[in-house]
């Protein structure tokens, strides 16, 4: 894949790998929705004040584990479950957080993007204090052309890639905005 002009290497995989400006596929496949799904299990975690959150995606879903006060919950939830939610969330315009309800939601949509870019899959995220571990594959598992990857997210990287985030958010609407009549 190669980076859009004007796009700078990834800070989630510290220039590893190029990145492209729509979700990316691996050779044998699509890779999941990660935007998606992980926005809407963001959305979740903030409207339960979750924290010492950790994903691990299965086949076809996540199981997700949080502490919500001192009690320690997990759920399985799959993909199918998870872009329902999104499509009803979204739907109903419950999809936009606040700082004030948690950063779950807008970190893990930009991660999203980040893992879609990269071509990722078989995602493990754990929260450690203000870090985030991230672990995944890319590549050609049919070719045995994969390669394992684990990352630790600090809060400065985090802000890097939701500035990222916002900057596409932001050319998006403005390419929107300048097909209307003035």
């Amino acid at each position: 894949m190669t980076r859009p002009v004007g796009y700078p290497a990834s800070p989630l995989l510290g220039g590893l790998i190029e990145l492209d400006d729509t979700a990316a596929e691996v050779r044998n496949g699509p890779v999941a929705e990660y935007q998606a799904l992980l926005r809407v299990i963001g959305a979740v975690l903030d409207d339960l004040d979750a924290h010492d959150v950790t994903l691990i995606e299965g086949i076809n879903s996540f199981s997700v584990s949080y502490r919500h006060g001192v009690t320690r919950e997990v759920r399985d939830l799959t993909f199918g479950d998870l872009l329902t939610a999104y499509v009803t969330r979204r739907g109903e315009r419950k999809l936009l957080g606040t700082p004030s309800k948690g950063r779950y939601q807008d970190l893990l949509r930009a991660l999203g993007f980040e893992l879609e870019s990269a071509g990722a899959r078989r995602l493990v995220l754990t929260e450690d204090g203000d870090n985030v571990s991230i672990e995944f594959e890319t590549g050609n598992a049919e070719a045995s052309l994969v390669g394992h990857h684990h990352v630790i997210l600090t809060p400065a990287m985090a802000e890097t890639i939701l500035q990222r985030a916002h900057s596409r958010r932001q050319r998006r609407r403005s390419r929107l905005l300048s097909f209307l009549p003035s």
